[in-house]
């Protein structure tokens, strides 16, 4: 009981720190700062992305082989909540833009390294946040990075996916 109520709380505070974020006209990268591993990563420059075929890439980070999926708009990294320092996942994000742009939610701008990290960070909350089993906390564990989230809050894209407004009990027992 006390570890469904620390995960109650947890989610509540990042979800009002993210709504309000939001509300007080901050911006992403401002937010990302605020966030940030304490140290600066493992990635010094850039990331190598190796083309598999013509939607499959993979890149290794920290050891590990992560694979990756382009589709026209959407990159999709399987695993991406073994990866948590948002220096390097903005790194990431990067050498992704740089091999395929994503449209931003207007369908004319571009997304940018930083709104793509605050996507990703986003997932890796709630697979942090969501008890083993549960639904939304399995597909959190890979992120597509596509034009429909770019800026929006766990909540929202909670709220997205379920048309139904975040209920933390529903949630928790999912």
């Amino acid at each position: 009981m006390k570890n469904k109520f620390i995960k109650i709380l947890l989610v509540l505070f990042v979800s009002i720190f993210f709504v309000g974020c939001k509300e007080t006209g901050k911006n992403i990268e401002e937010t990302m700062n605020k966030i940030d591993d304490v140290n600066n990563g493992y990635i010094k420059d850039k990331v190598v992305i190796n083309k598999i075929d013509n939607s499959n890439y993979e890149f290794t980070y920290n050891g590990v082989v992560y694979k990756v999926l382009y589709v026209t708009d959407t990159w999709k990294i399987y695993n991406s909540y073994m990866i948590t320092n948002s220096n390097d996942i903005k790194k990431i994000c990067q050498s992704l833009i740089d091999i395929h742009q994503i449209h931003g939610s207007d369908m004319i701008s571009y997304r940018t390294a930083d709104d793509m990290a605050y996507e990703w960070l986003q997932h890796n909350m709630a697979y942090k946040l969501l008890p083993e089993g549960n639904s939304f906390r399995n597909s959190a564990k890979d992120v597509e990075l596509d034009p429909k989230d770019q800026g929006k809050s766990l909540v929202e894209i909670y709220e997205d996916r379920t048309g139904k407004k975040l209920d933390l009990s529903s949630l928790l027992n999912k």
